[in-house]
C-alpha cells in the first residue's frame, strides 16, 4: 500500500480481509473489482483499485466516492462513518492482530513453516525447537539455507521479524522479512498441520 493515511490504511486492510484475499498481482485487482460489484453493484475499476494499493506507481489521491464505495463493501454507508466507527483504532499506534497467526511455542519440533513476501521472496523455515528455526529453503532471500535463526511468531500480512541468525558459526544482525507489506504464510507442514 502506498503511504496513504491510517484511515484509509486500515479501510484498504478491512477491504482485504472481507475479500479474503491479499491483493498481489493483476487478476487479484480484477477479482476485487467484480466482488465489490457483486456485493453492492457498483463499479471500481481494477485501474483504480491497483492504484490504491500501490500495485502501480502513480501519485493518487482518492475521490471520496471511491473511499464511500469501499467502505460501503466492508459494511458502512460511508467513509466517513468507517472513520468514526473506527477512530480508536486509527488514533492508537497499537492494534490486535486478526490475521492468521502461527505462535512457534505452540509448534512441534520438525514443522516447516513456508512464507513469501514481495517482490519474489520464498522461504521455508524448520522448527528445531522453541523459538529456533533452521533456513531449509531459500530463494531470493537475503536469508541462506542452513541459517539458524530464532522467530517467535509468523503473522499473515505483517513484516517477520528473524533474530539471532548464525551462519557458519557467525552471529548476523536480525533480519526483517517483507518490511512494506508483510509476509504471506503459503504452508504448514507438520504432524498438526497436514
Amino acid at each position: 500500500m502506498l503511504s496513504q493515511s491510517p484511515e484509509i490504511q486500515i479501510l484498504l486492510r478491512a477491504v482485504e480481509n472481507k475479500f479474503n484475499f491479499r491483493t498481489r498481482t493483476t487478476s487479484d485487482f480484477e477479482c476485487l473489482s467484480e466482488a465489490i460489484y457483486n456485493s453492492r453493484n457498483t463499479h471500481i475499476s481494477p485501474s483504480t483499485l491497483k492504484r490504491l494499493w500501490g500495485y502501480v506507481k502513480y501519485r493518487y489521491v482518492p475521490r471520496e466516492s471511491t473511499l464511500d464505495i469501499l467502505a460501503n463493501y466492508v459494511g458502512f454507508s460511508s467513509y466517513t462513518v468507517f472513520c468514526e466507527k473506527n477512530g480508536a483504532i486509527m488514533e492508537s499506534a497499537s492494534l490486535f492482530i486478526s490475521n492468521k497467526q502461527l505462535d512457534s511455542l505452540c509448534l512441534e519440533s520438525g514443522t516447516v513453516i513456508a512464507v513469501c513476501w514481495d517482490p519474489d521472496r520464498y522461504v521455508e523455515f524448520e522448527k528445531i525447537t522453541d523459538l529456533c528455526y533452521r533456513v531449509a529453503v531459500s530463494k531470493n532471500s537475503k536469508l541462506k539455507a542452513g541459517d539458524n535463526c530464532c522467530i517467535s511468531s509468523f503473522i499473515d500480512g505483517h513484516s517477520l521479524l528473524v533474530t539471532n541468525i548464525i551462519r557458519d558459526d557467525v552471529k548476523l544482525k536480525a533480519y526483517i522479512a517483507g518490511k512494506q507489506k508483510g509476509i504471506r504464510i503459503i504452508e504448514v507442514r507438520g504432524k498438526n498441520h497436514e
